[in-house]
């Protein structure tokens, strides 16, 4: 039995050889590029595209080691805060909040700021201001972050036009005429330049 298979497999190889060989000579394998290479053949858009992906690494990176959970809130606030309440002295927290530079400590102080000044205004008048000055801070963090999501819609699009862009020039280089020879060289290009955008 394992003569068999032994012989069949020797066989099976010789034939291989043999039509490899009558098939005539191998066409050179394709060269093999590396990443910038890709990138330069992807067309005049990859420039807009690269600096788009530097600033998002940039901002991303610049976000990650400045905003911390202390801008936002600190332990120390907190449990500073709580005792406070707890003694009753709401002009120590009005001090402690006015010198602390934290998004908590904004909404604090301007809510004790409103009970001060309006020692008669109601439960829900309170809750507004806070709700209103909690507003006003998320939107001061997050103004930061749009500066992403504006790159996260610009991008797709201009990776778009760079797909579009080689797809004409593949389209002109089927116009232009003869698609043989060096002519397929110009198409296999434009498209190239398509996929890669």
């Amino acid at each position: 039995m394992k003569c068999c298979l032994f012989s069949a497999a020797g066989v099976l190889l010789t034939a291989l050889h043999a039509s490899a060989a009558a098939a005539g000579p191998v066409a050179p394998a394709a060269k093999e590029m590396n990443f910038l290479e890709i990138l330069a053949k992807g067309g005049v858009m990859m420039y807009p595209l690269g600096v788009m992906s530097i600033i998002t690494v940039l901002l991303i990176l610049v976000f990650l080691l400045t905003i911390r959970r202390n801008a936002i809130v600190s332990d120390r606030f907190m449990n500073a805060t709580e005792t406070m309440i707890r003694k009753r002295d709401f002009l120590g927290l009005v001090a402690l909040s006015h010198r602390r530079n934290e998004c908590m400590a904004r909404i604090t102080q301007k809510t004790l700021d409103f009970i001060s000044a309006n020692p008669n205004a109601s439960f829900d008048n309170v809750r507004d201001v806070a709700q209103v000055e909690g507003s006003h801070q998320s939107n001061m963090l997050t103004s930061r972050i749009t500066y992403l999501a504006d790159i996260g819609g610009i991008a797709p699009m201009v990776g778009l036009l760079g797909t579009v862009i080689g797809m004409i020039k593949a389209f002109l280089e089927i116009s232009s005429g003869e698609v043989a020879g060096v002519r397929q060289m110009g198409l296999a290009e434009g498209v190239s330049e398509a996929l890669i955008a």
